[in-house]
């Protein structure tokens, strides 16, 4: 196993360890215990709880910019990408679900500054969603009087609630849930 590889096994266990314990809760010790090594290789990693807590979050954070990047530079119409944006956001909560409960639950413990670089983190991806409805309105597939923030936003915000609900509240995969109806909704409107 490579450096970075142990790297994100090490993650990995303490996406799951934050999860359950909460941030104040958690030892490393608890973690390297999760990722199988000796507490001693945890800090060869991290120099902190916080360092590790810090960069489990920008990991989490890369990893779905990466996925959502993908998407939006395929092939499709608007709205076949915003269907697979959405199975894209909950495939990544269901694979990711530790760490998606930890942006959730644990935000409370984040540093000022780390709350800074998520929400720089968060525009970029609403900035990302935005040039696609910039690009469906030249394309002539979205009307040209709508407000591409308020897109954006609806979007965004539908695929947040929508996979949240129906994978932390009613426990379904990502493969079991159907975004169509959902996109429908947000192309058609609801008149």
């Amino acid at each position: 196993m490579t450096r970075e590889e142990k790297k994100i096994e090490i993650l990995k266990a303490a996406a799951i360890v934050f999860s359950k314990n909460g941030f104040y809760a958690a030892k490393m010790e608890d973690i390297a215990k999760q990722a199988g090594i000796g507490k001693g290789t945890v800090y060869g990693y991290f120099d902190s709880k916080e360092a590790l807590f810090h960069e489990l979050l920008k990991y989490g954070i890369e990893e779905y910019k990466e996925g959502m990047e993908k998407v939006l530079k395929g092939k499709g119409s608007v709205k076949e990408k915003t269907i697979e944006l959405f199975k894209y956001h909950g495939k990544f909560l269901t694979k990711y679900i530790d760490i998606a409960q930890i942006f959730i639950n644990q935000q409370a413990v984040f540093p000022k500054e780390l709350r800074k670089e998520m929400l720089k983190e968060k525009m970029k991806l609403f900035s990302m969603l935005k040039e696609m409805i910039e690009q469906g309105k030249k394309d002539g597939e979205l009307r040209d009087d709508l407000d591409e923030e308020l897109v954006t936003l609806s979007i965004a915000g539908s695929i947040s609630q929508f996979y949240g609900k129906k994978v932390f509240f009613d426990n379904y995969s990502y493969d079991e849930i159907s975004p169509e109806p959902m996109v429908e909704i947000l192309f058609k409107g609801y008149i």
